[in-house]
């Protein structure tokens, strides 16, 4: 009998490095009962042509996932190449609503995006930070960031001035992407938040899942740009969808029901918990972010030695006269 998986491809191919690298991760993720391990673990056999084997194991994903459009996605493109057609893409002649084909290419772009994060090649997994997060306060036991580009969440912990990654879990963002600019726009918004406090369920319409934490959009930096809107969220889903596309929200920041069940105790609600959302991740290795925080602590001195010095010269030299003004006074 002819192998039918030899032409099997997805219509957005993945680089072989991250085939090999997925294989090794696999095998570390077999007994692994969370659902991206999972994904991952079928898909690499889908990769390597493994078919009484990938069949198996998404056909015990959908029954644990029932709700996962993505399994059930994959299950077709196996059974799309066992039929003989080249790719699987073509399978959208079978649908005939724009939103379901606009569902079909975010499902895919799903599966990409969490098969290039989830690897031990990813900066996250080979112990990298996020130059940004520079120092947290005693007080703050966690901080979230949000990579919208690589569509991931992650959770450090503050274990005594040192950053140790918790929770690293796929994320959706607004329907239109990034750099939310107006009320309605369908965007995420970029920047430096806080948590103000915690929804519970039961106070939420479905929609929202196991519960919200709103965040302050827009804060002070926002409203100076004019940005507009408000309602921006970190939730859950759907019950009756496991988890969305990449780019399906009006701008809040979603994840699985069990995704977002992981971070609730992580999260400390009324401004204690920052919350950084970026387009564009900066990674740097902990003994380069050891130098950046002393380069800022001590920039930061001198900026209070010399406000305490009350020598306007002196002081006024830290701020930019393209975005500061003096407006009327002296």
């Amino acid at each position: 009998m002819e192998n039918r998986f030899s032409s099997f491809k997805f219509s957005k191919c993945l680089p072989l490095s991250f085939i090999l690298g997925l294989s090794i991760f696999a095998q570390q993720v077999a007994h692994s009962a969370s659902f991206e391990p999972r994904l991952i673990e079928s898909l690499t056999a889908l990769q390597f042509e493994q078919g009484l084997s990938s069949e198996r194991k998404i056909t015990a994903l959908i029954e644990d996932y029932p709700n996962s459009q993505t399994a059930h996605l994959m299950m077709a493109d196996l059974l799309a190449a066992r039929a003989g057609i080249i790719d699987p893409s073509s399978l959208r002649a079978h649908y005939s609503k724009p939103a379901t084909l606009h569902q079909l290419d975010g499902l895919r772009d799903e599966i990409r995006l969490r098969w290039n994060q989830i690897n031990s090649s990813s900066p996250a997994s080979r112990g990298l930070i996020p130059s940004s997060i520079i120092q947290l306060s005693a007080e703050q036991k966690s901080i979230v960031y949000v990579d919208t580009e690589l569509a991931r969440l992650y959770v450090y912990k503050n274990e005594g001035g040192k950053l140790s990654l918790s929770i690293n879990n796929y994320t959706t963002i607004g329907e239109k992407g990034s750099h939310k600019r107006l009320e309605g726009d369908e965007r995420t918004p970029v920047g430096v938040y806080h948590i103000t406090r915690f929804i519970k369920d039961r106070d939420l319409p479905p929609l929202y899942g196991t519960g919200a934490f709103p965040i302050n959009y827009p804060n002070e930096i926002d409203r100076r740009h004019q940005r507009t809107g408000y309602g921006i969220w970190l939730h859950g889903t759907h019950p009756e969808s496991f988890n969305r596309v990449p780019l399906a929200s009006d701008g809040c920041v979603a994840m699985s029901n069990p995704d977002f069940d992981l971070i609730k105790p992580l999260i400390e609600a009324k401004n204690q918990t920052t919350v950084i959302i970026s387009d564009k991740t900066d990674w740097i290795a902990p003994k380069d972010l050891d130098v950046t925080r002393n380069v800022f602590n001590a920039l930061l001195q001198t900026w209070v030695s010399d406000w305490e010095s009350r020598d306007a010269e002196q002081y006024l030299r830290h701020y930019d006269k393209n975005k500061f003004s003096s407006k009327d006074h002296n």
